[in-house]
């Protein structure tokens, strides 16, 4: 029986670390793209020359995280 419960301990420890990559890998993604979205736009606006709104999406991006 001890082979038996090395294995099961072995799985479960297998499947809560893909479990927590897999949520921590959504996580990175998410705010991946929220950054981008943010830097974009930021650029868009400082080649416009909009100053003021520049600075909008950093509080925004700040707030969201």
């Amino acid at each position: 029986m001890g082979i038996w419960k090395i294995l099961g301990a072995i799985f479960v420890v297998a499947g809560w670390v893909g479990f927590s990559v897999a949520i921590g890998a959504t996580f990175v993604w998410y705010y991946g793209v929220l950054a981008f979205i943010a830097l974009v736009v930021v650029m868009a606006l400082d080649f416009l020359q909009i100053k003021f709104l520049g600075y909008l999406p950093h509080i925004i991006w700040l707030a969201a995280a």
